[in-house]
């Protein structure tokens, strides 16, 4: 095998590694999202914890969960720094869709 060969191999295992790694993120991601809803939804009128749940839908990937709590965070009284970040998950989760 060349070095060449042997660089590429190394390479692509370490690609596949990554691609599993990213799918067990983002499971995680499902995971975290599912308990901070419901913690969200026990308080209720916690809008950062709306904000923490959106956000973890968006980095597993659910997008128009990410979208939806957010905007039930948005209804909640909160901060401009609250309300920054949940309109910022509602932007990226839109433009990932």
């Amino acid at each position: 095998m060349s070095k060449a060969e042997h660089l590429h191999t190394q390479a692509m295992e370490l690609a596949d590694e990554g691609d599993h790694l990213r799918r067990q993120a983002k499971r995680k991601f499902g995971e975290a999202f599912d308990l901070e809803l419901e913690a969200a939804e026990v308080v209720g009128s916690n809008p950062v914890l709306y904000r923490s749940a959106a956000a973890c839908a968006l980095e597993a990937g659910m997008y128009d969960e990410a979208i939806r709590v957010a905007k039930i965070g948005l209804t909640k009284p909160c901060d401009q720094y609250v309300k920054e970040g949940l309109q910022d998950v509602i932007d990226l989760a839109t433009e990932a869709q």
